[in-house]
């Protein structure tokens, strides 16, 4: 299948024209502990979806290298999508599945924003507590 420039910018279009209403942050804990993460990386997890996409289900982001990442999480299609279906990763509850997955391939260290924000996201609270 060729994908064309046109096609990306229509495949964005749509993503960017769709719901994207950010959740909240009990609503993105439900996705991450419905996902399987282990409890002690909940909160972790939560402001990695916070620096990734702004807790926004329908984020998509290109990368300099060309490939694109998608979602709650950000899951990169280049990378995983043998793995994950991109169609569906702008689902939260099934983004945050891949997560798990790239969790328990790569650790905390697979998402630019943990790495990035790694004292913040270690000892990180909900707000609404």
């Amino acid at each position: 299948m060729i994908v064309t420039a046109a096609a990306v910018l229509a495949f964005t279009a749509m993503a960017v024209a769709g719901d994207n209403a950010q959740l909240s942050e009990q609503e993105v804990m439900t996705h991450i502990r419905e996902a399987g993460f282990p409890e002690e990386s909940v909160n972790t997890m939560l402001c990695v979806a916070q620096h990734e996409s702004a807790r926004r289900p329908r984020a998509i982001n290109v990368n300099r290298n060309g490939s694109t990442d998608y979602g709650l999480f950000q899951i990169n299609g280049s990378v995983w999508g043998s793995r994950c279906e991109i169609d569906r990763l702008f689902d939260p509850a099934y983004n945050a599945r891949c997560a798990k997955i790239v969790f328990d391939e790569q650790g905390l260290t697979a998402w630019v924003a943990y790495n990035k924000h790694k004292a913040l996201c270690d000892n990180y609270f909900p707000r609404g507590r």
